[in-house]
Order: C-alpha cells, then structure tokens, then sequence
C-alpha cells in the first residue's frame, strides 16, 4: 500500500511511499532529511491518505 504524507520538517509533500514496507523511516526528496514517522507519531489517517494510483 502506498501512501502520501507531507515531511514534517519541511513540509514538503511525499507521493507513493511503501510505509509498510519501510516500517516508517523515508528520505524526504526535498530536504534529504532521514524522517520516521513510526518515531514522530503513530500513522493515522489524518497524517497520511492511501494513493488510490496503485
């Protein structure tokens, strides 16, 4: 399952990222900052909306 979730230090948005697969962690593409967040908080929908373009 994909998903979208904006960086919570830049607030960049994230498109199609495998969070299951990962566990949480993902590098954000605009600050190239390493961000978990498993670590930040828990993964709910309002943090994060599945991408229906699987």
């Amino acid at each position: 399952m994909l998903y979208t979730v904006d960086c919570p230090l830049c607030g960049a948005e994230q498109k199609n990222l495998g969070l299951e697969e990962t566990g949480g962690p993902f590098i954000c593409s605009k600050c190239g900052e390493q961000v978990n967040l498993a670590m930040e908080k828990k993964l709910t929908e309002a943090q994060a909306h599945k991408d229906t373009d699987e």
